[in-house]
């Protein structure tokens, strides 16, 4: 039953305004490819720089951050 409470929720969030068509579907596309692939590799490219101990530590430490600065900023 919680499952249909947020999916009640969630359909009131976020619905879809406006057109969604072929055009605006790859332009989601590519902002969520571009954005995952930069970051992957701005972190790979880290490890040149750092330990991978250090990058793992702050790989975990990054959805806290996340969290934080959202409340920070957003709230």
């Amino acid at each position: 039953m919680p499952l249909v409470k947020w999916a009640l929720v969630l359909n009131v969030i976020w619905k879809i305004e406006g057109d969604v068509n072929t055009q605006s579907i790859i332009q989601v596309m590519i902002v969520v490819i571009l954005g995952t692939s930069i970051a992957y590799l701005i972190y790979i490219a880290s490890l040149n720089y750092i330990s991978s101990s250090l990058a793992g530590i702050l790989t975990a430490f990054e959805p806290v951050l996340a969290a934080i600065l959202s409340v920070v900023f957003l709230a």
